[in-house]
């Protein structure tokens, strides 16, 4: 902040949007291809009780130049909604003086964004790696089941896509990685894997005949949904750093919508996670101590388990379309219209006493 006697050099007065501009204004903007501002000069009007600009007007300057630099970046002016500010005052200005506001957009949190998505992936990568050594060793079955591996063998490959019989029995088509299979699940590209019916056969053997596989399509598929969306979200995260690299910032509207889309993959690959998880361990409570069959309560029936998941995703999703709905309702309303007249009203029916507020 400082006083100049005038507006900057390279600024030019912005046309007013709204009543509520008129009364704040004028404010001014500079525009090139590396930076964006917006500014005013310090009127009596701005001043709060002690002579010096109201915290409110600052509020307000960081709102405009927010909604502004947002809305030239998506390329048309478009009706923005502020739904988060967040607002530190280091210092003070008065009469006079120049204040103005840099915006950055997206840069920033995108970047933040990415790089934690990246390294997250990276993570997770690892871990998982570790976590399918286990699960070979622990739950053998699950392991031959995500990769719909029937025979037992080594070096034995990660099938990015592979069709199968109508009921899982067997394997017709495949496109895969080599070795990558015996890497995951023994820490060896030439490591052996055990085939579903290898294992069948031991667990026959060992608790009677039964079919000890779980459904092979589900647990070989949400395997590759699981891995899938994680994989893309991360493709898309390090697309996004090469998009905004050297200060770029690419205005296209599919780049705001994938962004948005974004935000679900790690969810869906969540999901999909759990969906193998308690999936592919079928049909077992435990491996090889308990089967599921043997792990139904004695004490709930049938009836009282539909009766509690019925009435319960009934209440959940009822809240969340009236959720939705709230939002969707307010945003295509967007804020209320403040006129010059309500504001003199709202100042003439002010109260001294009454302890000053601000919320945003």
């Amino acid at each position: 902040m400082t006083a100049p006697s005038a507006v900057p050099p390279g600024f030019e007065k912005l046309d007013s949007t709204s009543n509520f501009h008129d009364l704040v204004g004028p404010l001014y903007e500079f525009r090139d291809d590396d930076s964006h501002r917006i500014g005013f000069v310090v009127a009596d009007k701005h001043r709060n009780r002690r002579g010096i600009v109201h915290g409110g007007m600052i509020c307000t300057l960081a709102d405009f130049a927010m909604g502004h630099a947002a809305s030239l970046a998506t390329g048309t002016l478009r009706k923005l909604v502020t739904v988060n500010l967040s607002i530190d005052f280091a210092g003070n200005a008065t009469v006079g003086d120049w204040i103005e506001a840099h915006v950055d957009v997206m840069r920033p949190s995108m970047k933040v964004g990415a790089w934690a998505v990246l390294i997250a992936f990276v993570g997770v990568a690892v871990t998982g790696h570790f976590q399918a050594q286990v699960m070979t060793e622990q739950q053998p079955m699950k392991m031959a089941a995500a990769e719909a591996i029937y025979e037992t063998g080594e070096n034995v490959g990660f099938s990015l896509f592979s069709l199968g019989t109508l009921d899982g029995s067997e394997e017709t088509f495949r496109v895969q990685i080599p070795g990558l299979a015996s890497f995951l699940a023994t820490d060896s590209f030439s490591g052996e894997v055990e085939g579903i019916n290898d294992i069948q056969a031991q667990l026959e053997e060992q608790f009677g005949p039964a079919d000890y596989s779980p459904n092979i399509p589900v647990a070989y598929w949400s395997f590759r949904f699981m891995i899938g969306w994680g994989a893309l979200a991360a493709l898309v995260a390090a697309a996004s750093l090469f998009a905004f690299r050297g200060g770029r910032n690419p205005t296209a509207r599919w780049v705001g919508t994938i962004g948005i889309i974004t935000i679900f993959m790690p969810l869906l690959a969540n999901s999909f996670g759990w969906i193998f998880t308690e999936m592919a361990r079928q049909p077992w409570v435990v491996y090889g101590l308990q089967l599921t069959a043997n792990g139904v309560s004695l004490a709930t029936s049938a009836t009282e388990v539909w009766i509690s998941m019925i009435t319960l995703t009934l209440l959940y999703g009822a809240l969340a379309v009236v959720e939705v709905a709230l939002m969707i309702k307010y945003i295509k309303l967007g804020p209320p219209e403040v006129t010059t007249a309500d504001a003199d009203q709202a100042y003439a029916d002010r109260d001294a006493d009454k302890p000053l507020t601000f919320a945003y």
